[in-house]
């Protein structure tokens, strides 16, 4: 059926069955031996049969074993107190086959069970978890119906809970889950043991079944599930992260990863084009300096992957020329362009090591410093990093870019409110990018303050006119705030810049969810994707509509594409944690299907 009868088949070995066998057997003889000489005949010869039974039963199932199931479709769930198809398909408590006592016995029994799960509730209030253990394992001996064996088993749970028995945890919240299976406390034991023995995908699954049997209201289940997709995204997408080819990415994401620094930022500009220094260049193979005006020519006219390759060129060949003072600069120059594509690549410590090598160079280039606090702020140096963001500040303190990724550095580690005053010096400076304006717009809204966000956005729009991404974010704020007219109209003259933009048929395509047409959202969403197959935007909205209607594996299937067309650490947590959540979400409902999926807000991902 589910990964919990495979589990619970995992564990249910002949040699843990034949030490049941045994101990249960010892206790049958310790009691025999203690009572024996008190009994009527008859009722030894009736305690002597139903011993019998009782063990030749056992030894049956341990030997036979459950069968797995014919048909693998998730069944409806079973009446309370009947057998749960999550890890077996065949009861292990035995009253069933037990005989029939008479009226008195069996209320004797039932009194001698409520004895002794009283003796071992007071036992574990008491933080006697052996005391409690032996009471409630008596209990479970005297083959009680399947509703008190499932609290017995839930309580026994407890006490190796805290004795941090964590494998005997999970088997018996397996056993009590299978015989009732909305047992939420057996539910919530199991998660606990799963989470301390390292089997978080395991835990995640089963606090999202708590959290949908209390319909999302359950805040410890909610604080554990926020807890595990936390680590687990963070996990995946750093394995994702490993395995991403070192090369540079798309056009689209080079520019608008340039698009962080001003035209001058090189230190070179305004150099001709490619092809009449390549003329040059035939005559005088050598030329460190003529490489690298082919490099920043390259960079100028868009051809990113021609302006790698000639920067790798010109670094060699001005090692060896003499370098002038004027030349030791085109050579800070020259790294600085290489540390750019090896970071784009996400080769961030040769990133490191180049631009350490740049500032040997060039002591004074505040462009340098400032590139170089925000690699040693991609691997964790952050003390590091805010030491060289002092320095480029002293050095230059009139750039505008410096105080600019300065305010994203603040961003990062949770200071908006910080870097509020650097975005606006940025600004004020005359900065040559629209960043800038686009995260103090972005601080402003996570503060609240919606006018000024807008405000500042058309400034944006204002100054770089022609520039797509300033339409765009002034489309999603005006959006936020439900101006969809205006949102849409900001939309269209995106497109009208770029309409081989799939992310801006994205913006489009969530107008129309939130004005109620999904199937115009969903045609939108599929345009993204023809026009710019590795939008991984586009793939993500899908998934979310996927999951409105609870398919799942179509849902999985977008994440995965999500995952694989985005190289961004942010945005691969995040449609990481998507995925995870998608997963553990449809585990639940096939253990669980008379539970519905959330139907959560599409608009706020």
């Amino acid at each position: 059926f589910f990964f919990f009868f495979f589990f619970h088949l995992l564990h249910l070995s002949s040699s843990f069955s034949f030490f049941f066998i045994m101990e249960s057997s010892k206790k049958v003889v310790s009691i025999v031996k203690e009572t024996w000489d008190q009994l009527e005949s008859w009722q030894k010869d009736l305690i002597i049969a139903s011993a019998v039974i009782v063990v030749g039963a056992t030894a049956w199932f341990a030997l036979k074993g459950p069968k797995p199931p014919t048909d693998s479709k998730p069944s409806k769930p079973p009446a309370t107190g009947s057998t749960s198809s999550i890890t077996s398909s065949t009861p292990t408590n035995p009253a069933k086959n037990a005989p029939e006592l008479s009226k008195e016995d069996e209320e004797a029994k039932k009194l001698k069970i409520i004895s002794l799960k009283k003796i071992g509730n007071d036992a574990y209030r008491a933080k006697k978890y052996e005391e409690a253990l032996n009471a409630y394992t008596d209990a479970l001996d005297m083959t009680p119906s399947d509703q008190e064996a499932a609290v017995l088993f839930c309580n026994r749970a407890a006490c190796h809970l805290f004795k941090k028995n964590y494998d005997l945890v999970i088997k018996d919240c397996n056993e009590a889950i299978r015989l009732k299976k909305g047992h939420k406390k057996a539910w919530n034991r199991r998660a606990q043991a799963y989470e301390a023995r390292n089997k978080h995908e395991l835990a995640l699954k089963d606090y999202t079944v708590i959290a949908l049997m209390s319909d999302l209201k359950d805040e410890k289940a909610q604080a554990a599930i926020d807890r595990l997709l936390h680590q687990l995204s963070r996990n995946m997408a750093l394995q994702r992260i490993q395995k991403i080819p070192k090369v540079l990415p798309s056009t689209r994401d080079i520019k608008n990863y340039f698009d962080n620094f001003g035209k001058k930022t090189f230190g070179i500009s305004n150099v001709g084009s490619s092809s009449s220094i390549q003329t040059k260049l035939d005559n005088d193979s050598g030329n460190g300096d003529l490489m690298a005006n082919l490099a920043i020519a390259f960079f100028e006219e868009k051809k990113f992957q021609e302006s790698f390759d000639a920067a790798k060129r010109a670094v060699d060949r001005l090692h060896e020329m003499e370098l002038s003072k004027g030349r030791k600069k085109t050579l800070s120059s020259m790294l600085n362009l290489l540390a750019c594509y090896q970071f784009l690549c996400t080769e961030y410590d040769t990133a490191e090591e180049t631009l350490t090598e740049a500032n040997r160079f060039d002591r004074k280039n505040a462009n340098t410093l400032m590139r170089l606090a925000s690699v040693k702020y991609e691997l964790a140096k952050r003390e590091e990093a805010r030491k060289l963001f002092d320095e480029a500040l002293s050095v230059d303190p009139k750039n505008p870019d410096v105080h600019f990724h300065f305010a994203q550095a603040q961003v990062a580690v949770g200071a908006g409110l910080l870097a509020m005053s650097s975005l606006q010096t940025a600004i004020d400076l005359g900065c040559e990018t629209y960043n800038p304006y686009v995260n103090l717009a972005i601080v402003h809204l996570q503060q609240g303050n919606v006018s000024s966000a807008i405000k500042t956005m058309t400034d944006a729009c204002e100054k770089f006119p022609d520039v797509v991404n300033t339409h765009m974010y002034l489309g999603e704020f005006y959006l936020q705030v439900g101006r969809n007219m205006d949102a849409s109209g900001q939309f269209d003259k995106a497109l009208e810049l770029d309409p081989s933009n799939g992310s801006l048929y994205v913006h489009k395509g969530v107008l129309k969810v939130h004005e109620g047409d999904m199937a115009a959202a969903l045609a939108l969403f599929n345009k993204a994707l023809e026009v710019e197959p590795e939008c991984d935007v586009a793939y993500v909205r899908l998934a979310q509509l996927h999951m409105q209607k609870e398919e799942f594996d179509e849902a999985l299937e977008c994440y995965n594409k999500a995952i694989e067309n985005t190289r961004a650490a942010s945005e691969l947590v995040s449609y990481c944690s998507a995925k995870l959540a998608c997963e553990a979400q449809r585990d639940a409902l096939k253990v669980y299907p008379n539970l519905k999926a959330p139907q959560s807000d599409y608009r706020a991902f």
